[in-house]
This record gives structure tokens, C-alpha cells and sequence, in this order.
């Protein structure tokens, strides 16, 4: 229900989507953490790399939580773990503010996913 009321807002028919996500039963941070994994549309490219880790020649990765609004856009990022930590921590929680999800409908236009984890790997280009 929650997929169908998504469809019929960017379809324009706002009147339906709010009809078939209240027919789900649930309320929208209820929603948030019962609907499917936001799925990413939009993210940088090699431009995200910390060009001091490009300069030294390493690599790492970090793991990250943040929150999806409805629109798509990346809030409240946060570096759960990193290595080596103060390069990609940073590069990390930067990165994700390029990034983009598909659309969520919820009725207050609120939180569309929270508490996402995910791990970016950065390694050297070429």
C-alpha cells in the first residue's frame, strides 16, 4: 500500500495517495521503518575520493548511518566506523550529501527511512 500510495503522489493524484496509505493502517513513523530499503537513484563519482588519501595512495572505507526524507534527500549522516578514520570519516558523511533516493510518499512529507546503515568502499581510480 505504502509503494501504491508513492506511485498515485508522483502521479499527481495526491487525494488517492492519502487514501491508500491511510487504508495501510499505519502512521508514518510507522511507515518509515515498515516500508522496503529506500533505493538509491543519484551518487557522486570518483570526485568523492579525499584527495589527501589519493595523494598517500590508500584506500578505505566507512560505514554509515543516516536517515532518507520523503523527497530523497540524505539527513542526519553520521560515521558509525571508518579506516582509516579521520580521512574517510569525513569523506564519507560528505559523499552522502550528493546522494539521492527515489521518492517516499508519507502524508507529513516527513522521515521516508530511518536509521540506514551502509558501507562505502573508497578505492584509488584506475
Amino acid at each position: 500500500m505504502i509503494r501504491i500510495a508513492a506511485i498515485e503522489e508522483s502521479n499527481g493524484q495526491i487525494e488517492a495517495a492519502r487514501a491508500t496509505f491511510a487504508s495501510s493502517g499505519l502512521t508514518a513513523n510507522q511507515c518509515a521503518i515498515m516500508d522496503a530499503p529506500p533505493k538509491m537513484i543519484a551518487m557522486p563519482g570518483s570526485e568523492a575520493f579525499p584527495m589527501e588519501a589519493q595523494r598517500w595512495g590508500f584506500e578505505g572505507w566507512t560505514q554509515l548511518q543516516f536517515d532518507v526524507a520523503a523527497d530523497g534527500h540524505v539527513i542526519n549522516q553520521r560515521a558509525l566506523l571508518s579506516y582509516p578514520p579521520f580521512i574517510f570519516s569525513e569523506a564519507g558523511t560528505k559523499f552522502l550529501t550528493k546522494v539521492k533516493f527515489a521518492k517516499t510518499y508519507r502524508p507529513d512529507g516527513g522521515l521516508g527511512c530511518g536509521a540506514t546503515v551502509n558501507r562505502i568502499r573508497f578505492t584509488l581510480p584506475g
